[in-house]
């Protein structure tokens, strides 16, 4: 034999060695010898491999970022339910991954969530954050935090500056795994309407929640986790995503959580099928598409979609935001208020329920006379019936003396979150669950204001100096101005944020919000529904108090739990 035949003998030897050597296992895994970067796990996965992106070494955890938890949602698969990931040989470093596309709307809330992230169709990446001493093996079957953030189902994102840090393990003692993952907002994940039934999937951004719960249960368990002792934990639409993934299939389909925390459960419901339609037809016209269906916009470049994504929201009607969770006729069949009241939710969930005192406010935008009051209900609610408007305005009437602006706040907080929370609490309360409310009276009490109570630590702050007036177009006196400043430094926001921060992370743990709630702090009681109220935690910037919330009252909640005002059957 040659010397070239046996080193070529030699070469593919070690060549085809090569090929058939195992692939890692499933689970973490720390290189032997390294240093520097490489000295970070590996979360290896039947699909891929992901190195931490980084180690808090004073904490000691780790974030794995931008985990691929579905295939991008590009040309052939716009407006499908998302697909497996695929494959990947090359080792991922969690540097790949943006936000999805999303609109900011022309409401004040579009500064409050400012968001200047890079943002793409490919966007389903989740983060996971995981204390080293799961990594390590030390422990297992930890509970596990998933958060569904908000943004009114247009705008948001798992990377927003808030968001990432591991303080939810901090507040835990390492006790918890806290996962967050993107999903499809705006016209990208809520085009809605007979031909969507037909040629698409409606709700795609509750399918992508739905993904990250399902990528929890299949792999969890790889960094230490228990699948079955998961907390789906959302504020405002996320919050009102939880509500809709209760209700999914008419309660029959298995959420894949077994706690909740929903704050501020909020969302403008979308039902009318003929409107549906014609708000599809409209956006698909904004791209030459009208009449064409979905293979037209399949084929339409995404920055022109996205144009028109953004076009749409910007220009939806007062108070709302051009998209939405929508009535599918598959995955959600009727309105959650309906579903709830008729018994057809998922049973045997814990929930951990908040609200503001104000919730109305930011709903009510431009509201400057009684007859845009009218115009509100009548583009609102284009099926009411008779009946349902006569009864709708004996329950918000024209007071003497009140202006519309109040009258709609009053009106919009019931419609918008405060019922949802007294029919949620109603549901699984009567299911025989775990049911426990606190309501936040901290001035100015609006809604989202807990978005930053819920993450403020040292370095976090946020100052805003909000004229209602101006922001809402009002002349009305007295001018209505707030100043918004959240810094920890504040010893009441200090305080109040940490009460707060207790009380979630310990439901995550316990599902029992006062097993581990900040010393000295009164607890969160287990909540009786009333007629007159709910029994409730409020929380002010310093007292505490258990009383009855008026806020979610039961002949309002009732109308809004029925169909006079939507003209639906049944």
């Amino acid at each position: 034999m040659s010397l070239f035949s046996f080193f070529s003998l030699v070469h593919l030897f070690f060549a085809t060695a090569a090929l058939a050597a195992p692939s890692p296992p499933p689970g973490i895994s720390f290189p032997r010898d390294a240093g520097g970067a490489d000295a970070l796990p590996i979360l290896n996965l039947p699909y891929a491999a992901y190195r931490a992106k980084e180690y808090n070494k004073d904490k000691d955890y780790y974030r794995f970022a931008n985990v691929r938890f579905a295939a991008a949602p590009t040309d052939g698969l716009r407006w499908q339910k998302p697909q497996p990931p695929p494959k990947e040989t090359k080792l991922q470093d969690g540097s790949v991954g943006t936000a999805c596309h999303q609109a900011q709307t022309s409401s004040f809330l579009s500064w409050y969530f400012e968001n200047n992230q890079p943002t793409s169709e490919d966007c389903l990446f989740l983060d996971v954050y995981v204390p080293g001493k799961a990594a390590r093996g030390e422990v297992k079957d930890l509970s596990v935090l998933n958060f569904i953030y908000p943004g009114g189902y247009v705008f948001g994102s798992k990377d927003w500056f808030l968001y990432q840090t591991g303080l939810w393990l901090e507040n835990s003692d390492n006790n918890l795994i806290y996962v967050a993952g993107n999903h499809r907002m705006g016209a990208w994940g809520f085009l809605t309407g007979p031909t969507v039934e037909k040629e698409a999937t409606s709700n795609l951004g509750l399918h992508d929640q739905r993904a990250v719960l399902q990528w929890i249960q299949d792999y969890i368990g790889l960094v230490g986790g228990d699948k079955n002792k998961v907390t789906a934990f959302g504020l405002s639409s996320g919050g009102s995503s939880i509500m809709h993934h209760v209700v999914a299939e008419g309660g029959k389909s298995n959420p894949l959580f077994q706690r909740a925390i929903l704050n501020s459960p909020a969302f403008l419901p979308v039902y009318d099928a003929q409107s549906m339609e014609t708000s599809f037809q409209d956006f698909a016209g904004k791209v030459q598409c009208r009449g064409k269906g979905i293979e037209c916009l399949r084929k339409v470049p995404a920055d022109a979609l996205q144009k028109a994504n953004v076009d749409t929201v910007m220009n939806a009607p007062v108070g709302r935001f051009g998209f939405g969770p929508a009535i599918d006729n598959s995955y959600i069949r009727d309105l959650p208020l309906n579903e709830l009241r008729k018994g057809n939710f998922y049973p045997g969930i814990s929930l951990l329920i908040s609200h503001h005192e104000n919730e109305g406010l930011t709903f009510s935008s431009s509201i400057k006379s009684d007859k845009d009051f009218d115009n509100l209900v009548t583009q609102s609610f284009p099926n009411i019936t008779k009946a349902g408007k006569d009864e709708l305005y004996s329950l918000y009437p024209d007071k003497p003396g009140q202006s519309a602006f109040k009258r709609t706040s009053h009106c919009l907080a019931h419609y918008a979150v405060n019922c949802n929370v007294r029919w949620m609490a109603a549901a699984y309360a009567k299911n025989g669950g775990s049911v426990r409310i606190y309501r936040l009276s901290a001035l100015p009490a609006v809604h989202a204001q807990d978005t930053f109570l819920n993450w403020l630590r040292p370095g976090i702050s946020f100052h805003k100096k909000l004229d209602f007036n101006a922001a809402l177009g009002l002349d009305e006196k007295p001018r209505l101005e707030i100043d918004i400043d959240i810094d920890f430094s504040n010893p009441l926001h200090r305080g109040l944020s940490g009460k707060i921060q207790s009380l979630i992370s310990s439901f995550a743990r316990e599902a029992d919000p006062n097993r581990f709630r900040k010393s000295g702090m009164k607890e969160v009681p287990q909540t009786e529904v009333k007629d007159d109220g709910l029994q409730v935690l409020d929380l002010g910037y310093e007292e505490e108090k258990v009383e009855l919330d008026d806020l979610a009252p039961k002949k309002e909640c009732d109308y809004w739990a029925g169909n006079a005002w939507n003209g639906r059957p049944g």
